[in-house]
C-alpha cells in the first residue's frame, strides 16, 4: 500500500512538474471555443453539417496527442526544449536501500576544520576581521561538493578543551585542521595561516600575507586556493572558482555582516536589533552584496517565529523581498541559497524551501546544517513519503555528526515528525533530547508539552511553562500562529496542537 501511495506521489509530482494539467486545461478551452465558433460561423457559410462534426472529432483526438507533447516538451524562456527526466542520482526516492540523505564520510576527498583565527592586536574590530577571514575561508571550501568541511562552532568547542592538532582531529574526525592569526597596526596588515595533518600531526604549509586594506579580501581567496591545492586536482581548484559568486565589493559592508553574523549566535530580542542595525547598513554600503540581503532576511524571518517581531506582516514581506533579492544577486552561492531556503522554511513558504534546500545539498552534500533544514521544511508537509525522507536525513546526520551545533534542532525535526505520525511516544522521547541538548528551544518545549497533553495535562501545563521561560514572547497563541503558518495542511496544525488542546493549554 505504502508502495502504492509512493509511486502515485510521485507520479502527480512529475504531471505537475512538466505542467501537463496546465496544458490540458489550456487545449480544452481552446478547443471549446473553436468548437463553438464553428457551430456558429459553418452554418453562416453554408458548410456541410459534417464540417462542424468533423471539428469536434479532430479536438477529441488531439487532446491525446496534447498529452504526450506536454509530458515530452517544455515552453522555456529559450523556446521549446525536450523536458529533463528526473535524476534519481541527485534526488533519490528515499527507501530503506536508497536514503536522500549526505554521503558517507569516508566518500569526501578530504575533511577539513577552519578553526577561528586568532586577533593579537587589541581593537576589537580586528577580532571581527579575524574571525571573518576564518569564516569565508570556511564558506569556500563549503562550496566543494567533495570536501568535508566541520563546522566552525564545533571546531572552536574543541579547540577550547583541547590544543594538540591530534587530538583536536580524532574528536572532529578530520584530517586537516586549518589555523591562524591577523595582527594590524595602521595601514599594516599581516596574517599568518597554517594547514595541518592531524592524521600525521605535521605541518603541512604555513603562508604569511601581507594585503593592503583594499585587498584584505583577497586573502580568503588566496587561503582557500591553497589549501585546495594541497588536495590535489584540478577539478577542485575549478569547482572553487565556478563556486564564487555574491562577491563583496566594500569591505565596511563585509565587516557589517561579521559582525552581524556574532549577534545572531544568541537570538535574542537586543541581539537581533542589532543584528539588523549592521545589516541594513551593510545593503546600504553595498546593495549588491547578496550575503547582507540573505542575511538580512534571516534575522527578520528569525524575529517572526520567535514571536519577537511588532510588525509581523511587514517583517515577512521584507524578508521575501531581501531572500529573493539574495538568491538573484548570487543564484549558484550554496551560502546565499541555505539562508533563503531556511527563510522560506520559517515563513511557512514550504515548497519553495524544499526546493532550494535540494540545490543546496546537491552543490554541497556534506554541509549538514543544509540537510537539517531540508529535513524540517519535509515534515511540516506530513505526508509519508516525505516523512520518510526526513526521518533518513535526520537519523544520518544526528549519526555523522553527533556534535554538530545544530543537533538539539535536528532532534526537535525528529520529535515534530514523529508528531506528525501521531507518534507521542517517540516525539516525547526526541523533544527531551532537544530540551536537554538546547534548554532555550522553546518550540522542542511546545512539542514536549503536545506529546505529554494526550495524557499527561500536569506535565504538559509544566512544559508550556518551560516555554514560555525559555522565550518570553513565544505565547501559546504565538506557537498556534508559527504552527499555522508553517504547516501545509490543517491536518498537520492539528497533530501539532492537539495535544495542547486536548490538555486545556489553548486560549481559544
Amino acid at each position: 500500500m505504502t508502495s502504492l501511495k509512493s509511486k502515485l506521489s510521485g507520479f502527480f509530482a512529475e504531471i505537475r512538474k512538466r505542467k501537463v494539467h496546465t496544458a490540458t486545461i489550456a487545449y480544452v478551452v481552446i478547443a471549446w471555443l473553436l468548437i463553438e465558433i464553428s457551430s456558429v460561423v459553418f452554418p453562416a457559410l453554408l458548410l456541410p453539417e459534417w464540417t462542424h462534426r468533423l471539428v469536434v472529432v479532430l479536438a477529441i483526438l488531439g487532446l491525446p496527442l496534447v498529452l504526450v507533447l506536454a509530458w515530452i516538451f517544455d515552453l522555456t524562456p529559450h523556446g521549446v526544449e525536450r523536458t529533463s527526466e528526473p535524476r534519481s542520482d541527485v534526488h533519490p526516492s528515499p527507501s530503506p536501500s536508497m536514503p536522500a540523505a549526505p554521503p558517507a564520510t569516508e566518500d569526501a576527498v578530504a575533511s577539513i576544520v577552519v578553526l577561528p583565527f586568532e586577533a593579537l592586536s587589541r581593537d576589537p574590530d580586528d577580532a571581527y576581521l579575524a574571525d571573518g577571514i576564518s569564516a569565508e575561508i570556511s564558506r569556500a571550501l563549503s562550496r566543494l561538493p567533495d570536501i568535508r568541511v566541520i563546522p566552525r562552532p564545533s571546531g572552536q568547542a574543541v579547540r577550547d578543551a583541547a590544543t594538540d592538532i591530534c587530538e583536536i582531529g580524532r574528536k572532529l574526525d578530520t584530517r586537516y585542521i586549518l589555523t591562524g592569526n591577523l595582527r594590524r597596526s595602521g595601514e599594516h596588515i599581516r596574517v599568518i595561516a597554517e594547514l595541518s595533518d592531524a592524521h600525521q600531526g605535521v605541518l603541512v604549509w604555513s603562508e604569511t600575507y601581507n594585503p593592503t586594506p583594499a585587498d584584505i579580501l583577497e586573502v580568503e581567496e588566496d587561503i582557500a586556493t591553497a589549501i585546495v591545492a594541497s588536495f590535489g586536482g584540478q577539478r577542485l581548484l575549478e569547482n572553487l572558482q565556478l563556486g564564487r559568486s555574491g562577491k563583496v565589493q566594500d569591505l565596511g559592508a563585509w565587516s557589517l555582516v561579521q559582525k552581524a553574523r556574532a549577534y545572531l549566535l544568541s537570538y535574542s530580542r537586543s541581539s537581533l536589533d542589532e543584528a539588523e542595525v549592521l545589516l541594513r547598513r551593510a545593503v546600504e554600503l553595498d546593495p549588491g552584496y547578496a550575503s547582507a540581503h540573505a542575511a538580512l532576511a534571516s534575522v527578520l524571518s528569525e524575529r517572526i517565529s520567535s514571536g519577537l517581531s511588532e510588525s509581523p506582516e511587514q517583517d515577512l514581506e521584507e524578508a521575501i523581498r531581501a531572500a529573493k533579492s539574495a538568491v538573484e544577486r548570487a543564484p549558484q552561492d550554496p551560502f546565499v541559497l541555505k539562508l533563503a531556503g531556511s527563510v522560506w522554511a520559517y515563513i511557512g513558504h514550504r515548497e519553495e524551501a524544499i526546493e532550494t534546500l535540494r540545490r543546496v545539498v546537491e552543490m554541497t552534500p556534506f554541509d549538514f546544517g543544509a540537510w537539517g533544514y531540508l529535513a524540517s521544511a519535509l515534515v511540516t508537509g506530513g505526508e509519508a513519503l516525505e516523512l520518510e525522507e526526513a526521518h533518513a536525513i535526520l537519523d544520518r546526520i544526528l549519526t555523522m555528526a553527533p556534535q554538530h551545533p545544530g543537533v538539539a534542532y535536528w532532534m526537535h525535526h525528529k520529535a515534530l515528525a514523529y508528531t506528525c505520525e501521531a507518534r507521542f511516544e517517540e516525539a516525547l522521547r526526541f523533544a527531551k533530547h532537544a530540551v536537554e541538548r538546547q534548554p532555550k528551544l522553546a518550540w522542542a518545549w511546545y512539542l514536549y508539552a503536545n506529546a505529554l497533553g494526550m495524557n499527561d495535562a500536569g506535565g504538559a501545563a509544566k512544559a508550556v511553562e518551560r516555554a514560555k521561560q525559555a522565550n518570553p514572547n513565544m505565547s501559546v497563541e504565538a506557537y498556534v500562529a508559527f504552527v499555522n503558518r508553517t504547516s501545509a495542511t490543517e491536518g498537520v496544525s492539528s497533530q501539532r496542537i492537539g495535544g495542547l488542546q486536548a490538555a486545556g493549554l489553548l486560549p481559544f
